[in-house]
């Protein structure tokens, strides 16, 4: 079943890929280290189809359910995006609960499909104008 236009995904970023200067444009906080290529290639060990985010409406307490199944997530950038403008990128959003390595939150799991270099750039401009979370760390 296709997910609604409306649904909000959730993307984690590594800190490293983020720009806390403040002369730096929004859609500029985040490079393309933040998006590896080698997570948005399909792959067979272990299966991928592309690259990883959640569906917000799946879990009670998102946030609370992500760190909880990872907690190296609490120290990452947190974006939130519909899956629209990811659509309007040309890549295609799939709840893919069997590629996701945390059994708590596999059911929320997400793959974006059909990224490649252009469209990988396109979609961490998105991912960077979206940002609702970076951690204390990184933000003074």
């Amino acid at each position: 079943m296709p997910l609604s236009k409306s649904e909000v995904v959730i993307r984690f970023s590594v800190p490293t890929s983020y720009d806390h200067n403040p002369n730096v444009a929004a859609e500029d906080r985040l490079d393309s280290s933040s998006m590896r290529s080698k997570e948005f290639k399909p792959s067979t060990i272990p299966i991928s189809t592309g690259a990883s985010a959640f569906l917000k409406s799946a879990l009670p307490n998102p946030l609370v359910d992500l760190v909880t199944a990872n907690s190296k997530w609490a120290g990452y950038v947190r974006s939130e995006i519909t899956v629209e403008e990811i659509e309007a990128l040309g890549i295609k959003v799939e709840l893919t609960p069997d590629e996701c390595q945390f059994p708590t939150v596999a059911h929320a799991h997400l793959s974006l499909i059909g990224i490649d270099g252009d469209k990988r750039d396109k979609l961490v401009n998105q991912l960077s104008k979206k940002i609702v979370y970076v951690p204390p760390a990184l933000s003074s």
